[in-house]
């Protein structure tokens, strides 16, 4: 784990992310009907500015029943998480994953906030499909797959150039929530639960063995499911930082480490969590209240 102080450079509303969701949503632009893939939204781990007018404005469309029949209510349910998730797709743009970067040593070190990508560029699981498709073009000729911009893209933005590998990409440094939203970088809200973790190999497994017909995998792509997953999070999808995990999160209910306090039963993360929490009650004054003999 390390510090998150870089989050807190952001002007906007941004939330962890939920990996393998995705909502499409369509518009009507220019004569014709423009399709757009947004990621769905963990409510995990938030950050938030301050607002009376936010808050007023939640409560009003929640005494108003304004999304209950959103797309995103209808097929996640009507909890706290699909509510907030329709609620910021409906208020302002939603933009890519937040980008950090260095920041040099004579200021202080550490990383601060570049940007959000203007779109979110992830195909869950089909990342290594991707590279040896080939895709066709209204008229059936085949040729490199392209997809309209979001209709925020030509608006007014503040953006600068940042190189991962040898590729630019213009950011957008959106300067409050009405204006767009951005998403988390998985880091900052890693799923750490058995279900989460084992859903995330076995969705990547099952791509994998789509795309190769069942048949012997390349040498150069001989790697374990596991392995894949990993490469799938860090190099493909590019949403899992090579500076490590930062939040941990375990989602659901009862899935949480203090429902694994045998030693027994606790995974790696779990294991850093009761570490984490025998070093606060050692340092605390006040009594732990959460303590299981193993």
């Amino acid at each position: 784990m390390a510090p998150v102080d870089e989050l807190f450079e952001l002007d906007t509303f941004a939330s962890g992310l939920n990996p393998y969701s995705t909502h499409g949503m369509s518009e009507w632009k220019e004569g014709g009907v423009r399709y757009h893939q947004h990621p769905g939204i963990n409510t995990g781990v938030m950050l938030l500015q301050p607002s009376m007018k936010v808050t007023a404005d939640m409560a009003d469309d929640m005494a108003s029943g304004t999304h209950d029949n959103s797309p995103v209510a209808e097929h996640l349910g009507r909890s706290d998480q699909p509510w907030l998730d329709a609620f910021w797709l409906h208020r302002s743009r939603r933009l890519g994953v937040a980008k950090f970067v260095p920041r040099p040593a004579s200021e202080g070190g550490g990383l601060r906030f570049a940007g959000c990508a203007h779109e979110f560029g992830a195909s869950w699981g089909g990342a290594a499909r991707r590279r040896r498709a080939s895709s066709c073009d209204a008229r059936g000729a085949t040729g490199s797959r392209s997809w309209p911009r979001p209709p925020w893209s030509r608006k007014r933005r503040r953006s600068f150039a940042a190189t991962r590998g040898r590729r630019k990409e213009s950011l957008a440094q959106p300067s409050n929530a009405d204006e767009a939203h951005c998403v988390l970088p998985l880091e900052y809200n890693f799923f750490a639960d058995y279900k989460a973790i084992r859903m995330h190999v076995w969705s990547e497994q099952r791509e994998r063995s789509a795309e190769n017909g069942g048949g012997f995998l390349p040498a150069d792509r001989n790697l374990s499911d596991i392995e894949w997953a990993v490469k799938q999070y860090v190099e493909d999808y590019g949403l899992l930082g090579d500076r490590g995990v930062k939040i941990l999160h375990w989602p659901g209910e009862l899935r949480k480490p203090w429902h694994r306090w045998h030693k027994a039963v606790r995974s790696t993360w779990d294991e850093a969590w009761w570490s984490a929490h025998d070093s606060m009650c050692l340092q605390s004054s006040a009594a732990c209240v959460l303590h299981c003999e193993p």
